[in-house]
């Protein structure tokens, strides 16, 4: 690689090729080092990402079990309209209000088990899953005792009509009521017993302003029964997810993996320094010296990091509320590391000295 006179574009094609030859020769030892790589920062990379998993399964059990949902119940006394457009509000994932049927849903199939029933409103019946139009919707307990499917008839001693859909409502803790039911959409119109009100992320913000959904003059009547609360109260109250995100253990792993890179890659060309102190005394300029210590590190770093992206991918390909939210953290750190081994390679080619060449003869 002698002649420091040459065109930059000759001089350029030169570093590519002599980089290339210690990648195929084994010089720089890809091998060895995308190993060390991979593990060092992979392991950063899946502690970060196994806790964000882990938070993410907590929020999402958190949101399903209904912890996140307020019902504001008031028999008679919940604007329909009102109740609906709170779902409009910022951080109101779903709305809608619901109201008893005096008379249960007597099916064909079980006369014997009548089922309670419930008027609700679009947004009510999108809350659990159900289509917005003609039908009834019934539970998966409801659905397990007559052998009933979404789209079959419906026959009841009142007439027939078709199954919209069936939902779930669990018992892990949520308020009892729904588990064997039948829901019958209709107009937001009128007066209901009650208003669901999804919210998310969690905020203290918003249940206050779920008593807007009062009718008119009700809030003030000392006799009326009014009350607001969790529909699962058995998860905790007001968790702020997004504060356990911020402050978990493992959010430093992008900067132990800057770090761990940091040191990979200038020890990976530290062990190299009388191979890049020959170069200088052979008239190669520092910095193309750096050029092709960075082009060689790429090649290493560039295979760890596929490496540990794809095992990240493969292992949150199922996951549930994101995939790749859940891979991020992990990828980020993989990055960090990526800059890190760079940062450190260059470094490393930077600080030799050609004055030191001997020095690193008899110390090789």
């Amino acid at each position: 690689m002698k002649g420091a006179g040459r065109p930059r574009t000759g001089r350029l094609r030169e570093v590519l090729r002599e980089a290339w030859r210690n990648t195929a020769s084994g010089t720089s030892h890809v091998a060895r080092w995308a190993v060390v790589f991979a593990a060092g920062v992979g392991t950063c990379a899946a502690l970060d990402a196994q806790t964000v998993a882990t938070l993410a399964d907590q929020a999402s059990d958190y949101r399903s079990a209904g912890a996140a949902t307020w019902v504001l119940a008031a028999d008679g006394a919940i604007s329909g309209p009102a109740c609906e457009a709170l779902g409009q509000i910022d951080g109101v994932t779903a709305a809608g209000a619901m109201r008893v049927l005096p008379d249960k849903l007597t099916i064909t199939v079980l006369p014997g088990a009548p089922v309670p029933a419930y008027e609700v409103t679009p947004g009510f019946a999108a809350y659990f899953g159900l289509p917005v139009g003609s039908g009834v919707g019934i539970s998966d307990q409801v659905a397990a005792n007559t052998g009933l499917v979404a789209g079959a008839a419906l026959h009841t001693t009142a007439g027939s009509g078709v199954v919209s859909g069936v939902y779930q409502y669990p018992e892990d803790g949520r308020r009892s009521g729904l588990g064997y039911s039948a829901l019958l959409p209709v107009a937001a119109t009128g007066a209901f017993d009650e208003c669901w009100v999804e919210v998310w992320p969690v905020t203290d913000r918003i249940p206050p302003l779920i008593r807007l959904a009062l009718l008119p003059g009700v809030a003030g009547q000392e006799n009326q029964d009014i009350t607001l609360g969790q529909l699962n109260r058995t998860k905790g109250e007001s968790v702020d997810w997004a504060g356990r995100f911020d402050t978990r253990l493992t959010r430093s792993a992008p900067v132990v993996a800057v770090v761990f890179g940091l040191g990979l890659g200038f020890a990976a060309l530290r062990s190299r320094r009388l191979e890049l102190a020959s170069n200088l005394h052979d008239g190669v300029p520092k910095w193309w010296v750096a050029l092709q210590a960075w082009f060689e590190t790429l090649v290493w770093t560039v295979c760890g990091a596929l490496a540990l992206a794809l095992a990240l991918l493969w292992v949150v390909r199922d996951a549930a509320g994101g995939w790749a939210e859940r891979a991020a953290p992990g990828l980020a750190a993989t990055l960090a590391g990526v800059g890190g081994a760079w940062l450190g390679a260059v470094a490393a080619a930077l600080l030799v000295r050609e004055k030191h060449l001997f020095a690193y003869f008899k110390n090789r």
